[in-house]
């Protein structure tokens, strides 16, 4: 046992020492909900009519899909995914279009 005193003396190890305080953070008002919120009302309502703009030019093409007699399956159906393949590409240009005029 006086070994491991011996060891824990020697000039090479160095001992465990009180731990460091931390850094103390200083509270502001920059940050909070509210103000994250009202920013994003406030560039929602702003750009409105753009978005509503953009928005309505990018869905036009869907007046393009005729409507189909319901007796013909096959017609339904491959008129069915063509839509959703529209709508799917309509909305990832919407969505980049509303998130560019945000930032």
């Amino acid at each position: 046992m006086h070994e491991q005193a011996g060891i824990c003396h020697d000039v090479r190890m160095q001992t465990p020492s009180a731990p460091l305080p931390a850094p103390s953070l200083e509270a502001t008002n920059a940050f909070s909900v509210g103000t994250v919120l009202s920013r994003g009302f406030s560039v929602w309502t702003s750009n409105l009519p753009l978005f509503l703009g953009v928005s309505l030019v990018c869905y036009l093409p869907l007046l393009l899909i005729p409507a189909t007699d319901p007796s013909n399956l096959g017609r339904v159906a491959a008129i069915f995914l063509i839509t959703v393949f529209v709508l799917s590409v309509i909305g990832t240009i919407v969505s980049a279009a509303v998130i560019r005029g945000v930032f």
